[in-house]
């Protein structure tokens, strides 16, 4: 880890800091208007690839946001080492100078739907996901699906 102990060392990475981040009191206050700022941002962000998957493309607003939203969902502001281990796990998300991160979702409405699914049989295998959607990539201007971005071995 970096000297900040918050994301990968050796990498020229952007990084949210404990001291840049909305208390819980003034996220309560501002959580309306900053939601509809973020939710308006990701639209541009978000590459729908069929009915049940989907791409969005993350950056910093995105990614503070769902730190924002992780802390209030589980008060990790009053547990001890809480807040740290949210931007441990959500720093690396943040894309670099030059580069592209994106998160894959699965959307089914329910739990049993999920289940059912079973991932789809991709976990464990993001650059398939990657090479079938690599039309829907060029859309978007991105001349390979290589440059677009890269997923990391994921379990369910």
């Amino acid at each position: 880890l970096a000297a900040d102990g918050l994301r990968p060392s050796g990498l020229n990475m952007p990084a949210i800091q404990r001291d840049s981040l909305m208390t819980l009191e003034a996220y309560a206050k501002a959580r309306k208007d900053f939601r509809a700022r973020v939710l308006a941002h990701k639209k541009d962000r978000t590459v729908h690839l069929g009915e049940h998957l989907t791409l969005l493309f993350e950056d910093e607003l995105t990614i503070r946001y769902q730190v924002q939203e992780m802390l209030r969902a589980e008060d990790s502001w009053s547990r001890p080492g809480a807040l740290e281990d949210e931007l441990r796990a959500y720093n690396p998300l943040i894309p670099g100078h030059g580069s592209l991160s994106a998160t894959l979702m699965l959307e089914y409405e329910t739990p049993a739907e999920r289940a059912q699914r079973q991932c789809l049989g991709i976990c464990g295998r993001g650059w398939s996901v990657a090479k079938n959607c690599q039309s829907r990539l060029h859309s978007l201007g991105l001349r390979t699906w290589q440059s677009a971005f890269s997923l990391s071995r994921t379990r369910c």
